[in-house]
């Protein structure tokens, strides 16, 4: 990734499919983990799902590819988990598990036939995925007396943003996710609408999946 940390690709749910090759079946599963934890959780969830399957090879990478870990499962070295890892690499996938599962067919693939095989289980898996851009987005709270919570929430609305559960004790607060490049018009319509008497903060940073059909070129 560059210096500038303005997002990267994963899935925004998960994606499955399956195919036969030589009399085995191969499945394809994949989805968002930002967090080891969460892939060795999904990991097992498939394994539960198949539990008479011959192998759940698997593969997963965190964020900035600073951890990556694959598994052959039983598999000869190299022929399972490694090209798993590599379709997610070549698709520049981060904070993604994938698990392909083989029910062995009676009739041994060779190591090419495994990793081609491998490789397609995961392909099937992420071309059935929603892959996303995680987008860093800013937080902002906004405090404003209670006449213009009405007026500041249908005008927010009508940009595309929506305000959280709004808190209540001598004004009114709620908190507000705006795309960095729109922080500024946002608080300057709010400020503008209230004549100057809301209090706007940037509390931090928070990162969201923005789906990549909108974030295509036209």
């Amino acid at each position: 990734m560059s210096g500038k940390d303005d997002g990267f690709r994963t899935v925004a749910r998960e994606g499955s499919g399956e195919f036969i090759e030589r009399k085995s079946r191969f499945i394809g599963y994949i989805a968002p983990a930002r967090e080891e934890s969460e892939a060795r959780g999904f990991i097992e969830t498939v394994k539960l799902l198949h539990p008479e399957a011959n192998h759940h090879v698997w593969s997963y990478i965190q964020r900035g590819g600073a951890v990556v870990r694959a598994s052959d499962d039983g598999e000869p070295s190299g022929t399972a988990g490694r090209p798993v890892t590599e379709v997610l690499q070549r698709e520049g996938l981060v904070d993604v598990v994938c698990v392909v599962v083989r029910y062995f067919g009676g009739i041994l693939l060779g190591a090419g036939g495994l990793i081609r095989a491998y490789a397609q289980g995961a392909r099937i898996a992420v071309e059935n995925a929603r892959k996303a851009r995680m987008t860093p987005m800013t937080r902002l709270a906004v405090t404003l007396p209670y006449h213009f919570y009405g007026k500041a929430s249908s005008r927010l609305s009508r940009l595309g943003l929506m305000p959280e559960t709004p808190e209540y004790a001598e004004s009114v607060r709620f908190f507000l996710t705006v795309p960095p490049e729109r922080e500024d018009g946002v608080k300057a319509d709010i400020v503008d609408l209230t004549a100057g008497q809301a209090l706007i903060e940037k509390t931090g940073e928070v990162w969201l999946p923005v789906p990549e059909e909108e974030t295509a070129p036209e």
